[in-house]
């Protein structure tokens, strides 16, 4: 986990500006725990994808989004968000 990841999923908005500004990128991949590269946004559609709950990562997936995360990003799979939340 990165801290931008962090500050997503805790709907810290005021985090999330802190970051951006300083340099961080909304878009940037890292490896998850399966080793898979993914960015934030992926990351949190692949977690709400998951879980029974339904729209527990609304908020934070929002948060993304506002802070310009693209929601066309193509999964390693060749999926994109619109895939995987049918």
């Amino acid at each position: 986990m990165n801290l931008i990841f962090l500050a997503a999923l805790h709907n810290n908005e005021e985090c999330m500006k802190l970051l951006i500004d300083s340099g961080v990128k909304i878009d940037q991949k890292l490896k998850n725990d399966q080793g898979v590269d993914q960015t934030v946004f992926q990351k949190l559609v692949t977690l709400e994808a998951a879980q029974s709950e339904i729209n527990k990562y609304e908020k934070p997936i929002e948060l993304v989004l506002k802070f310009g995360a693209s929601p066309d990003q193509v999964f390693d799979d060749g999926k994109t968000a619109l895939h995987i939340a049918a």
